[in-house]
């Protein structure tokens, strides 16, 4: 949310938002995701979200890999450096994509204190095979 409607100029996906609601807030983004997933997730491996958005379940068969390690974009520098000692590498440290908002944990407290259960309880019907 805070990178493609806040910090950017997110023409189109503003755009997407304001055709159901009369502003850009994140309760509104949230309950265009739901709005979105019940037209274009009725199945999860068929998923047609926008990319950003889509559930990482729905972009392939997670559970057919038989992973070792399974990393998170929260914690992935350290989760890197804890694969490249599985693998005998060393990755070089990538370019941060800053948000003006602070830490994504930051940001999800931020905003989900802000919604009321039911939008919380139906974002999590979206995306409840993620966690």
């Amino acid at each position: 949310y805070q990178n493609k409607m806040i910090d950017i100029n997110g023409q189109r996906y503003k755009k997407q938002v304001l055709k159901y609601f009369p502003g850009i807030s994140f309760e509104n983004f949230a309950k265009f995701i739901i709005l979105e997933s019940k037209k274009m997730c009725r199945k999860i491996p068929t998923c047609k979200l926008d990319r950003h958005w889509l559930p990482f379940n729905s972009r392939c068969s997670y559970c057919t890999v038989p992973y070792t390690v399974i990393g998170r974009l929260e914690t992935m520098e350290e989760d890197l450096y804890y694969i490249g000692l599985i693998a005998g590498v060393e990755f070089k440290q990538k370019a941060k994509n800053p948000s003006s908002g602070g830490s994504t944990s930051d940001l999800a407290r931020k905003y989900f204190r802000k919604l009321d259960r039911k939008v919380v309880l139906q974002l999590y019907e979206v995306y409840k095979l993620d966690f």
